[in-house]
């Protein structure tokens, strides 16, 4: 199954400072894509969550939560354009999300779409 996933508290102010594009080639067998710099991830290959999560607890350099979303959810969430779509992520991953503007979220569509 391919995955969309969230950082919460990555590259916040002074504290849990990484570049994503590192990590994101740090896991070519998955097909990583960094979309920008807040911790925004596509998966592309096909994986299951676990492997995946581990994979990625594995090579960051700080705690943080790490959220994982169905593909088909995030291109639920941009079909039904809601008002609050962190919210709706919050909903999806079972984890209080940090912000994500809806330009990012438009983005994430993009690169599923492609």
């Amino acid at each position: 199954m391919r995955w969309v996933v969230f950082l919460r508290a990555a590259n916040v102010g002074k504290h849990n400072r990484f570049q994503p594009s590192v990590l994101a080639k740090q896991l070519p067998k998955f097909g990583v894509i960094n979309v920008g710099a807040v911790g925004t991830f596509v998966i592309r290959e096909d994986v299951d969550e676990k492997t995946l999560r581990a994979a990625i607890v594995r090579k960051l350099p700080f705690k943080c939560d790490v959220m994982i979303c169905r593909v088909k959810e995030i291109v639920d969430l941009v079909r039904n354009n809601p008002l609050y779509p962190n919210q709706v992520i919050e909903k999806i991953s079972g984890v209080t999300t940090t912000t994500r503007s809806w330009n990012t979220i438009e983005k994430v569509a993009k690169i599923l779409k492609a």
